[in-house]
């Protein structure tokens, strides 16, 4: 007859990483605060995936009261940059005990009451919010539970962003070298700070190099239809640019749509953002800027687990850069 493998214990994971069971508990639990260290909170979780510890769920609420669930609110459940980074996210929280939900924050106007509310009843033991407006972040940062804010900063809250700076610079800088000195924009219709960070970073590396960004089009949505309308109008603005800088992937594959077979990059050069699995599906290749959505994932998930009543607020960002492929050729004569 054979016999049950014995469960993986705190206890064992506290052995494996040379602390205490109470240190691993308050790790686990995401209370470490400033209670235990962020090395020895980081070695507390290799050794809990190594061993492949998952802790009892039920035990966990009845200990804490809380459950050992987090929410991820992203925008728009359509974007397929916002899939990998719920998989990265994923991945990591259930490498120490919690499971991870998705809400759509685009298509519900009452989203942050019901996140907040959430995590005031002990639904969740934390949240990251993708990219929220700015109103929306200080109300659930005033909420004094476990969130992250993705993609902005707020001054006192913790957060993880990307540092566009880099990748506009290279993108700017690439596209000068080809030779374009008069740039379109197609850009999302958005209230989100990101965007308009990244036309604001795109725009002034363009200056710098003695070009200009001589047309902006919004597509209504990040929908594929809306977004090839948009690349359509901006082409009919005649404004004589022959490149085209993208808020994201999606519509910078619009972009290339609305152009027409052959003419990219022949007479017209296209940089998205993003790069996700898309990027490289297009014929030609997308040039973009990438955005690293594992990074975004378990460096949130990292953050929320680091989180706990005394910790203080943590801002965390993440480099871009640009990855040329075809889509991007010398300007015209």
């Amino acid at each position: 007859m054979s016999s049950r493998r014995r469960s993986v214990t705190s206890g064992d994971v506290a052995r494996h990483a040379g602390v205490s069971q109470s240190a691993v508990s308050l790790v686990i639990s995401g209370k470490s605060g400033t209670r235990v260290s962020a090395s020895t909170a980081e070695r507390i979780r290799q050794s809990a995936a190594e061993l492949g510890y998952s802790p009892n769920h039920a035990a966990v609420m009845l200990r804490t009261g809380v459950a050992p669930t987090l929410a991820l609110a992203v925008p728009t459940l359509t974007q397929p940059f916002f899939s990998s980074v719920l998989v990265a996210a994923e991945r990591r929280a259930r490498a120490f005990g919690y499971s991870m939900i998705l809400l759509d924050s685009g298509s519900d106007e009452k989203w942050v009451s019901s996140l907040s509310s959430m995590l005031r009843g002990g639904v969740l033991a934390g949240a990251i919010a993708y990219a929220p407006t700015e109103p929306e972040a200080r109300i659930l940062a005033d909420t004094g539970f476990s969130v992250v804010l993705a993609d902005i900063e707020l001054e006192g809250s913790t957060s993880i962003r990307f540092d566009f700076s880099e990748g506009a610079k290279q993108a700017a800088g690439h596209l000068a070298d080809l030779g374009h000195t008069r740039i379109a924009y197609l850009a999302a219709s958005s209230e989100r700070e990101t965007y308009r960070l990244r036309l604001q970073a795109f725009s002034q590396e363009v200056a710098a190099r003695g070009g200009q960004v001589v047309a902006i089009e919004h597509s209504a949505s990040l929908e594929f239809d809306d977004a090839v309308g948009a690349g359509a109008r901006l082409l009919a603005l005649g404004a004589g640019f022959s490149a085209v800088m993208c808020d994201d992937d999606l519509l910078a594959a619009a972009m290339v749509k609305a152009a027409g077979v052959g003419r990219v990059p022949s007479s017209l050069s296209v940089i998205g953002v993003g790069d996700i699995e898309l990027s490289r599906m297009l014929t030609p290749e997308l040039t973009t800027v990438e955005l690293s959505a594992a990074a975004m994932g378990s460096g949130a998930i990292d953050l929320i687990l680091e989180s706990g009543e005394n910790a203080g607020a943590v801002q965390l960002s993440i480099p871009s850069k640009l990855i040329v492929r075809g889509s991007t050729g010398p300007a015209s004569r």
